[in-house]
């Protein structure tokens, strides 16, 4: 089980987020930040853009998806 802003979901050995956006994104759950900017905690680290994808998530961890501020 891992927690993706709060709620908890079915987690698969050896997923990346690659998987889980994916998943998230056919459920159209958190599809609206998933499909603009945002940023990616794992367990209170930051995930850079470039590591996302590859990025290894276990069972028990916690993301939190941040959309990215706009506005000028």
């Amino acid at each position: 089980m891992i927690k993706v802003n709060n709620r908890e979901y079915e987690w698969q050995e050896s997923q990346t987020f690659h998987g889980i956006r994916e998943m998230l994104i056919q459920k159209e759950e958190l599809k609206a930040i998933l499909e603009g900017n945002y940023m990616l905690m794992i367990n209170g680290r930051y995930v850079s853009p470039g590591e996302r994808d590859q990025a290894i998530i276990a069972d028990n961890d916690t993301l939190l998806l941040l959309p990215s501020a706009t506005g000028g």
